[in-house]
């Protein structure tokens, strides 16, 4: 099975205890789907909230990374990722994205809304499903007002990722690959750059407003339910070298991350929290709040965490 990526080596470090708490970036799921592969915690803070500034790049991000990709942390529990986003979270006066809003929000109106979402896309494997639904359940015990409830437009932000992101992939990470990387890294660039219409600059500023809406939407929604259950992928942990078959499988891949790539699209932060393993690869859930509410995620996860072990099996059947 793979670790996930980009940051599958800090997930692995972690889950076979070579450190306690790793630093990973993710762009369009690099922290979450290595954490959910390798059985950890990984925040995915909201944007502006821990500095991304890197002294070795030659320049500054553009503007899809600067407004999606982030630093956080993973761990082998939720504590672990509340001690690691307090220490990534210090200011950087060379970061022009950081922002100082405290770690800790205000109170929410008990009891908490919950909306879960078992098969937002229609296509979760059954173990995936299950998953979700479990956390639901721990969350109903412990107080909070569950629903199962698919939040607004997911297709829609989710799409509107492979749109921004692709096309700036096309103008600037392509071009490197092309020329430097080997056959296995170019099978793999077409393979994404395939998922998404080129657009031209009006449609791209087009996107933009198309993401203003959903978020506007996602917003509303979070003022009943302030906490959403997503899949982390609709599939559980993917083959090693599953995105180097054919391009029907590739596209299959691609598919499955669509719970992932809807929460950078939109600037939300999200916790990927274990929930036990399936068929003996391990399965779990993000925990989605709103902006600038990590501790809200962070206390949802470890209120699922304290009611699942990470060796129990789930049962679809369940």
């Amino acid at each position: 099975m793979t670790p996930g990526g980009s940051s599958g080596g800090a997930a692995s470090a972690v889950a076979s205890g070579m450190g306690a708490i790793a630093h990973g970036n993710d762009f369009g799921g690099s922290i979450r789907y290595p954490a959910y592969a390798c059985g950890v915690a990984g925040l995915r803070p909201t944007p502006g909230r821990i500095p991304s500034f890197n002294p070795s790049a030659t320049t500054d991000r553009p503007i899809t990374a600067q407004m999606m990709s982030v630093q956080g942390p993973l761990a082998r529990s939720v504590a672990d990722l509340r001690a690691g986003l307090a220490a990534m979270a210090q200011p950087d006066a060379r970061d022009g994205t950081w922002l100082p809003v405290p770690l800790q929000g205000a109170p929410l109106k008990r009891p908490v809304g919950v909306a879960i979402a078992a098969t937002p896309f229609g296509d979760e494997a059954p173990e995936v499903s299950a998953a979700v639904r479990a956390a639901g359940r721990r969350l109903a015990e412990a107080g909070f007002a569950v629903e199962e409830t698919t939040p607004p437009r997911l297709a829609e932000a989710a799409d509107l990722w492979h749109r921004l992101v692709i096309n700036e992939e096309r103008r600037v990470l392509a071009p490197m690959i092309r020329k430097f990387g080997d056959d296995r890294s170019r099978y793999n660039l077409d393979g994404h750059i395939a998922y998404a219409p080129e657009l031209n600059g009006d449609q791209v500023l087009a996107c933009f407003e198309q993401r203003l809406s959903i978020v506007r939407a996602w917003q509303l929604f979070q003022e009943r339910c302030p906490v959403i259950i997503l899949p982390v992928s609709a599939q559980l942990p993917f083959r090693f070298d599953q995105d180097q078959e054919d391009a029907t499988v590739v596209r299959a891949l691609l598919d499955a991350q669509r719970p992932l790539l809807a929460v950078p699209a939109l600037g939300f932060p999200s916790v990927v929290v274990p929930t036990g393993t399936a068929g003996g690869v391990p399965v779990g859930v993000q925990v989605i709040a709103g902006r600038f509410r990590e501790d809200v995620c962070l206390t949802v996860a470890e209120v699922i965490e304290a009611r699942a072990s990470t060796l129990t099996p789930i049962d679809p059947r369940d």
